[in-house]
């Protein structure tokens, strides 16, 4: 039988409790300039600041309903046989990461992507993870098929998302591992991307990653090889080059890890890859944390194309359903990945089921392609155009700083003095999350600095102070949230009706989400506190923070019911937990 999931040993060790991983890097970490944004208040003491679903019937062909031409459209000869090969010259790539598996959705999604001038449309998450699922989720070859003739039908390449190694039969491993030193291994790889290419012969090319996934090369919990773990990279993207070489495809591979000590195998193992293979790196170490530095994987791969993957579907940060306008990051970003040489971008545009298309946030697709195609272009001037083009000459320039403002709103409401862990994708975290993601996903595994160290213990172990100073952010959020909204209202008459309410209806969302969150981080920091210092924050003044939290579920309920944001069950389990955490102290 094969092995279908990893087993507890296989999660990287610092997730069992082990230390944290900071071994030295082949390359060096840079951040960004802590010129992020010009309107931002100082909020990090010290941090680095970088900058409805339709039915498709599985026993008849699957077709898009079709569209009008696009007012700019992509000349493409009508009818022409689509080869891309891996040596074929292209521009900078533009690229969309589409995560939604919702047929209508896609086929008006890739219409767009024509649009906003993307050449390059990775599928993926939802829609497919893994190349193997061609073989058991009945019509998907089918879909894909569809989505790739109408990708190639606007003149852009179109790629498959897949995960390695997985699904392994039993008779590959021993003990529990696998044998990568069994060339029937290898052979039974190939057999499977044979397979895939039969079943989906149109597709350009595949995107392969080594994490998250069954079994990882690199982890010696799960395999068991001679070579050491860099040279197992190297063997799995050479197997995969070479049936892609063989139909004419091309492989990128992208170096999304958890820790620095893998980042580090998994640049040496593709940096003695074929040159034709493909690098994407996300444009931080590991997931979206704006505060993060540069991913030192970009610029490491001299003389081979890289892609930077960005994530605009904003997984951590209110996923389109709240507006975080991002001009002077993906400026700031971009301008640093030119200079390293990379070959093009390309970002997610949704996350669960809620896509930035049709949002207000659609702004930063258009800032996003911008500044692909010239990051040299000034951001103030280009976002005033973005957002001039958008809502008309009358309101553009006090309206583009409103809606650069709301990044100052999103980052002090769901991250917590400029960490992730107080959220947890983008909702109220269990608690036992929270803790564990201080330390998971804190800037010092990135820059092992003292002072970032000294950061993440303040919020792994909180004095008073940084109760005061947590609740400060989270009131600034709100001041801010609320002053937004009052110079919106000041332009009522300058922007259209329709434009006006959607504007008007994200704002408040987004000021309600700053208010739960005040009262959220309230809640936790002075249970922390209690925790060390019960004398400083006493377990009645605990209990009066719960209070606020259950009378925020009033308010929820009323409001908000059912909202995937505010949501009144997860504001409800967290209390529960800490007022349980608090019985067992009593004890």
């Amino acid at each position: 039988m094969p092995i279908l999931s990893p087993s507890p040993s296989s999660r990287p060790t610092e997730a069992l409790g082990g230390p944290h991983q900071t071994c030295a890097m082949p390359f060096p970490i840079q951040a960004v300039s802590t010129e992020r944004r010009g309107t931002r208040a100082p909020a990090r003491l010290g941090t680095r600041i970088m900058p409805a679903v339709l039915p498709f019937l599985l026993a008849t062909p699957l077709v898009c309903a079709a569209r009008a031409e696009p007012a700019n459209p992509v000349v493409t000869k009508e009818g022409a046989k689509r080869t891309m090969s891996p040596s074929a010259p292209f521009d900078f790539i533009v690229g969309w990461i589409l995560l939604k598996d919702d047929l209508e959705y896609l086929c008006q999604a890739i219409d767009r992507a024509a649009d906003h001038g993307v050449n390059h449309i990775q599928l993926s998450h939802s829609i497919i993870h893994h190349a193997d699922q061609l073989f058991s989720q009945e019509g998907l070859p089918d879909k894909i098929n569809t989505l790739t003739q109408r990708i190639h039908k606007h003149g852009i390449q179109a790629f498959i998302w897949t995960h390695e190694l997985r699904r392994v039969p039993s008779r590959l491993a021993r003990d529990g591992k696998v044998q990568l030193d069994k060339p029937q291994l290898w052979q039974w790889l190939r057999d499977r991307y044979e397979k895939v290419f039969k079943l989906c012969p149109e597709i350009d090319g595949l995107v392969l990653t080594f994490h998250e996934t069954d079994v990882s090369v690199y982890d010696d919990n799960r395999v068991s090889s001679r070579m050491p773990k860099s040279e197992r990279v190297t063997k799995l993207i050479d197997a995969l080059h070479a049936v892609c070489r063989d139909h004419d495809k091309q492989l990128i591979v992208r170096t999304f890890v958890y820790w620095p000590g893998e980042l580090e195998n998994v640049t040496r193992g593709i940096q003695a890859t074929d040159p034709a293979v493909i690098v994407m790196s996300k444009e931080v170490p590991h997931d979206w944390q704006p505060n993060y530095p540069n991913n030192p994987a970009i610029g490491a791969f001299p003389g081979r194309r890289q892609i930077v993957e960005f994530d605009l579907g904003h997984e951590y940060y209110g996923q389109n359903l709240v507006p975080y306008l991002l001009p002077a990051y993906l400026k700031n970003r971009l301008t640093y990945q030119r200079s390293k040489g990379v070959a093009g971008a390309a970002t997610r545009i949704s996350r669960d089921g809620h896509s930035i298309l049709g949002t207000v946030s659609e702004l930063n697709l258009a800032a996003f392609r911008e500044f692909c195609n010239n990051a040299g272009a000034d951001e103030r001037s280009t976002w005033h155009k973005i957002v001039t083009r958008r809502y008309g000459q009358a309101a553009a320039k006090p309206l583009a700083d409103i809606l650069q403002r709301t990044a100052d709103v999103v980052e002090r409401t769901l991250l917590t003095r400029g960490y992730y862990f107080l959220n947890n994708h983008s909702r109220i975290p269990h608690l036992h999350y929270a803790e564990y993601h201080v330390a998971s996903h804190s800037i010092a595994k990135w820059i092992p600095t003292d002072q970032e160290r000294q950061r993440e213990q303040s919020l792994r172990e909180p004095t008073v102070e940084v109760h005061r100073a947590v609740v400060a952010e989270k009131n600034e959020a709100v001041r801010i949230a609320e002053q937004l909204l009052r110079d919106l209202e000041s332009l009522t008459a300058q922007i259209k009706p329709a434009d006006f309410a959607q504007l008007r209806t994200e704002l408040v969302r987004l000021r309600d989400l700053a208010k739960l969150y005040r009262i959220t981080a309230d809640a936790y920091f002075a249970y922390q506190v209690h925790r060390r210092h019960p004398a400083e924050v006493t377990r009645s003044a605990v209990e009066k923070k719960l209070a606020d939290m259950d009378a925020a579920v009033g308010w929820l309920k009323q409001e908000y019911p059912r909202d995937f944001l505010l949501n009144v069950g997860h504001l409800q389990h967290l209390g529960k937990e800490i007022r349980g955490r608090l019985v067992k102290g009593a004890k």
